[in-house]
């Protein structure tokens, strides 16, 4: 089964190091790296898979690492242990706590945040939002090394207190239980290999259960990217790599074929890191990228969309500025090959409703998804938990759902939240025909949540944003806001953490197998704008540059507006 993997991902999984450290950028084949690592481990080593434990980040990388497995030949029974760290923690906390575990999501714990903000009233918490005091709890409960506002101690020791008196735990509570579990107690977790996938994506208190499972019998690889560490609002950092060298002094294999990103996307991608190892890219396709310089964020949309509609087969002409610079277009493409990308989901307002417009079909997914948000999760647990009618067709049960808990009269001054639940309600009309309807209906909700709300199989533009396109790869990636302010993203009062938003810069760009365009905009909301200044740190060599030719129309017609108006003032 090795004869399939390059030297670098042979070497990693034959290796019988006791610590291996893999570096593995983007389209190196990590997943495939570490899945036929497992397997190595199972049929060639003759481990048991109850001796191997893998950890990962999110349940999309967990879902498709088994997925790697089963179609590697492996079933699902025959796996070991491969979730995220929580997924873990709450399989130790279940087998060995004494205790009944009820875990919150996010949306009780902003409730519970929400209500401790009228409880306490303090006057430092004007303007700062409930999801950021969240965010800070969640810091300190890391033990992450920052300075906290005073307020942030307070705060958190109402909200554990407030947990502990209605026997609830947080995402947390989930780790530093289990490492108290770890610490204070008996158990015996005797794993022969651990290995730890998206690494960089690890925090302090993850890293600190890490420690604690690996024995002196333990052989530990971990796999990841110190370039695509984008999680540091979280507590993550691409310092964890050295702290691993510290503390292991591990073997250190580099993957550097790339099987995704053509050449030039690579040498863009890699000028924002010139110190970091050469990728060799192993696409004959020689790759493009487009710098659009337009108007504002609704000519911006409209780029967006010919392009689109010019790649897929649409009847809508492409602008002058676009004929001029393309040769011919390509093969018919699909509209899942496109990811229009944005650096946080606010800016998404216009550009979604320019595709509501024009009909093509989009996907948002990630935390952006309407899936995702709590109204619709309150739905989806009702489906999932109550006995139903079994005649009764899913979008009538989503409906009376609707009705039971007067969600329409809670969010009638909501319209996004109205919008998202007949959204609900229209995606689940295709399991209206047909048996066994909610049953398949349920399993497609399972499959959509376990894949971060993308659905990899639907003909659909997917918009998202950057942090959420990890993982992820398209033909086509549009990254929209290509602007000082928006990327690099500068916040009020918190400045800009500079190095890692060049860091998300690469991710977003090394999704792309095909052409990469960025867009920027003379203004956006009414106020002037500038392209972004990691331009200059991008390779030119190849860079493609275009004018939308929309900007001097509109100016013009700008102009003439403000010259009728000073005439008429004349009169």
């Amino acid at each position: 089964m090795t004869d399939q993997l390059n030297q670098e991902q042979k070497k990693t999984v034959e290796s019988t190091n006791d610590q291996l450290l893999l570096i593995a950028g983007p389209g190196t084949g990590k997943t495939k790296t570490i899945t036929h690592k497992i397997i190595h481990l199972i049929q060639a080593r003759g481990i048991s898979p109850t001796k191997i434990l893998a950890l990962t980040f999110t349940k999309k990388s967990a879902t498709e690492m088994r997925e790697r497995l089963s179609r590697l030949g492996l079933s699902i029974k025959k796996q070991p242990f491969v979730g995220t760290f929580h997924a873990f923690a709450h399989h130790l906390l279940s087998t060995y706590y004494t205790q009944e575990l009820e875990i919150i999501d996010q949306a009780k714990q902003l409730e519970i945040v929400h209500q401790i903000e009228q409880q306490l009233r303090l006057k430092v918490l004007f303007g700062v939002k409930t999801h950021e005091i969240l965010r800070l709890i969640s810091l300190q409960k890391q033990a992450v090394r920052q300075k906290f506002p005073d307020w942030v101690e307070i705060f958190s020791a109402v909200y554990d207190q407030t947990l502990i008196n209605q026997s609830l735990l947080d995402f947390d509570d989930l780790l530093i239980k289990a490492k108290e579990l770890l610490l204070n107690s008996s158990v015996k977790l005797n794993f022969q290999h651990i290995l730890v996938d998206e690494f960089q994506d690890t925090n302090q208190l993850q890293y600190h259960l890490l420690k604690l499972l690996v024995k002196p019998e333990t052989k530990i690889t971990v796999v990841g990217d110190p370039l695509q560490s984008i999680y540091g609002f979280r507590g993550s950092s691409s310092e964890i790599f050295d702290t691993f060298r510290q503390d292991f002094s591990p073997l250190e294999i580099v993957l550097i074929d790339n099987y995704r990103n053509p050449g030039q996307i690579i040498k863009l991608s890699q000028s924002l890191f010139p110190d970091s190892p050469v990728l060799k890219p192993k696409q004959k396709n020689f790759g493009k990228i487009t710098v659009v310089e337009t108007l504002n964020e609704y000519t911006e949309a409209d780029f967006v969309l010919s392009l689109i509609e010019a790649k897929v087969g649409g009847t809508n002409l492409l602008s002058s500025a676009i004929r001029e610079h393309q040769e011919a277009l390509d093969e018919q493409a699909r509209f899942s090959d496109f990811a229009v990308m944005f650096r946080t989901h606010h800016l998404f307002r216009v550009l979604e409703q320019k595709f509501i417009d024009s009909g093509i079909p989009f996907q948002k997914i990630g935390a952006q998804s309407p899936l995702a948000q709590p109204e619709i999760q309150l739905v989806i647990q009702e489906l999932k938990t109550k006995t139903f009618d079994k005649n009764k067709k899913v979008s009538q049960l989503v409906v009376e759902i609707i009705h039971k808990l007067q969600l329409e009269r809670i969010f009638k001054d909501k319209p996004e939240k109205l919008k998202n639940l007949q959204e609900l309600q229209s995606l689940l009309v295709q399991f209206d025909q047909g048996k066994k309807g909610l049953k398949k209906a349920l399993q497609y909700l399972n499959y959509l949540e376990s894949h971060g709300y993308h659905d990899e199989r639907a003909d659909k533009v997917t918009l998202l944003t950057m942090h959420a396109a990890k993982g992820l790869e398209f033909m086509y990636v549009y990254i929209c806001g290509f602007e000082d302010g928006i990327i690099p993203l500068i916040k009020v009062k918190k400045g800009v953490d500079l190095a890692e938003e060049k860091r998300l810069l690469y991710v977003a760009l090394t999704r792309a197998k095909k052409e990469v365009y960025l867009f920027s905009t003379l203004e956006r909301h009414r106020q002037k704008s500038s392209i972004s200044q990691f331009l200059v740190q991008l390779d030119q060599s190849h860079l493609i540059k275009i004018i939308d030719s929309k900007i001097d129309r509109v100016l013009k017609k700008r102009q003439q507006k403000l010259d009728k108006r000073k005439q008429s003032s004349l009169f």
